[in-house]
Parts: structure tokens; sequence; C-alpha cells
């Protein structure tokens, strides 16, 4: 605890906004390159695709969250 604590304290705060930029800059690209693989075997709305995937990413750190994200994907 009082560690996690300190690091927080110590962490350089001007970083975060670089580091949440490339998070989310992140899942745009696997979400774009899961559009252009899925636009290959079915007719969806690239946006849908995509908010789909992006919307199945929280899911994936759960158990079971695969089956999750698929179970979004299968009401596109």
């Amino acid at each position: 605890g009082d560690d996690f604590v300190q690091a927080l304290r110590r962490f350089d705060w001007r970083y975060a906004p670089l580091i949440c930029a490339l998070s989310v800059g992140y899942v745009l690209v696997k979400g774009m390159r899961f559009v252009r693989m899925m636009r290959e075997v079915c007719d969806v709305d690239k946006g849908v695709l995509l908010r789909a995937y992006v919307a199945g990413q929280a899911c994936t750190l759960l158990p079971g969250g695969v089956a999750a994200r698929a179970a979004l994907l299968s009401q596109v």
C-alpha cells in the first residue's frame, strides 16, 4: 500500500497524457486491423465493427472475457 502511494507521488504526471494517448492509439490500431480482417468475411459497417471491438476490449481482462467479446460481436 505505502509503496504504491509513494510511486504515485514520485510519478511525473506530465507523461500521463502521452501514456493515455498511446494506449488509445494501440487499441484503435488493433481495432482497425480487426475491422480489416472482418470485412473479408462479413458485410458489416466499419464503425459498428470498431465500436464492438473497442467495447469488448475491457472484457478481455475478465475470466471468460474473450467469450464476452464474441457475444458482443455476435449481436452485430
